[in-house]
């Protein structure tokens, strides 16, 4: 579908608000709704400094539901989350892992497996059927070394307060509030 340049606007600017409002800090108490931790760590997957790797988890299984991009060229991570959405697993996501730094887009075969081993890493690590999201730089594979070693110290920072996600070291990942955690589920 294309949007004239009018509806492009328009959905730029809808946008652009969503995403400041998930910038802005909750009221105190209100940082995770209860059943879900986060964590954001450093691992050197992005060339500058600050974290780039972030793990969302309920404690309990969601039911997950996605929209994807009609593009031919779907990059590793949607094609391995949509095959999850389309299995038994839809109902017992427990997860969502995302790096920033390498989109794991144009890899071929090759990020697919590095996108399917991060599904598994996490659920070594008790963070069954994750959702996959990457960002950054096109055509680079995923260093699954630094991922591994991040997924694991991710896991040990889990929390449902600041602890786990400092808003002031996290200028790339906006903690998240009810309001969007509610809305992506």
């Amino acid at each position: 579908m294309h949007l004239g340049p009018l509806s492009s606007h328009f959905l730029r600017r809808q946008m652009q608000r969503a995403f400041s409002t998930l910038a802005t800090p909750p009221r105190a108490g209100l940082r995770m709704p209860p059943g879900f931790l986060a964590a954001g760590v450093r691992t050197g997957i992005k060339k500058r400094a600050g974290l780039d790797l972030a793990l969302i988890r309920s404690t309990v299984p969601c039911s997950a539901a996605g929209v994807f991009t009609k593009n031919a060229f779907a990059a590793a991570p949607v094609q391995v989350c949509r095959e999850l959405l389309a299995s038994d697993a839809a109902g017992a996501v427990e997860g969502i892992v995302i790096n920033s730094g390498c989109a794991n887009a144009c890899t071929g075969e090759r990020g697919l497996r590095d996108a399917r081993r991060t599904v598994e890493l996490a659920g070594e690590l008790g963070v069954r059927n994750a959702l996959v999201m990457s960002t950054g730089v096109i055509g680079p594979f995923l260093p699954m070394d630094k991922l591994a070693e991040g997924l694991q110290a991710a896991a040990k920072e889990l929390s449902a307060d600041e602890q786990g996600w400092p808003p002031h070291v996290c200028p790339g990942f906006p903690p998240p509030t009810v309001r969007s955690l509610v809305s992506a589920s």
